[in-house]
């Protein structure tokens, strides 16, 4: 259900990963004329602490209302994986601390959240940043979804390998982004 809606996917992140290598052009500029460049625009998130989220909820399952669902599959797969992830952390209580914080609504996603929702979904996130360079940046999953992750009501779970397109604005917000027409 990402909202890139029938662009070609292949083309448009072929356009993404070759912009992304070139140093002049309208797509080494602002984050507005990168995703202008590219045919796409960004859709505006609530701006409550849950961008991440609820960017991530539009991507796959159509509404950014779903945010919760995306948070709690994030929080889920770290603790599931606290072998891996405990490496970010000097001990196991300010690991815990960190996932009972950002396990609360409104506490800001940050990179190690949008790697365990990518991991947690089994998707692969596309990000265009606001940033001057390394602006496109790719998280593919590394194992198996969660079995049993948190989904809306009536939302099956996105297939394997689902592609969503989101916006960092550097340093504080996230958004959807959506094929422009």
């Amino acid at each position: 259900m990402s909202r890139i809606g029938s662009v070609n996917r292949k083309g448009l992140i072929k356009g993404m990963e070759d912009a992304a290598t070139r140093k002049n052009g309208p797509a080494s500029s602002d984050l507005g004329r990168r995703l202008g460049g590219l045919g796409l625009e960004m859709f505006e998130m609530e701006g409550d602490g849950n961008c991440q989220f609820r960017a991530l909820a539009d991507q796959l399952f159509g509404d950014q209302k779903h945010h919760a669902f995306t948070r709690q599959a994030a929080v889920d797969h770290m603790r599931r994986h606290a072998d891996f992830f405990g490496m970010y952390f000097e001990d196991t209580s300010e690991m815990n601390a960190y996932l009972k914080e950002m396990g609360r609504s409104r506490t800001w996603g940050d990179e190690l959240t949008l790697r365990a929702a990518v991991e947690a979904y089994g998707c692969c996130a596309h990000v265009i940043t606001s940033e001057p360079a390394n602006w496109y940046l790719v998280y593919n999953p590394e194992g198996e979804p969660l079995s049993n992750m948190p989904l809306p009501k009536g939302h099956a779970a996105p297939r394997k390998l689902k592609e969503v397109f989101v916006t960092y604005i550097s340093p504080i917000h996230y958004n959807a982004i959506r094929a422009v027409g």
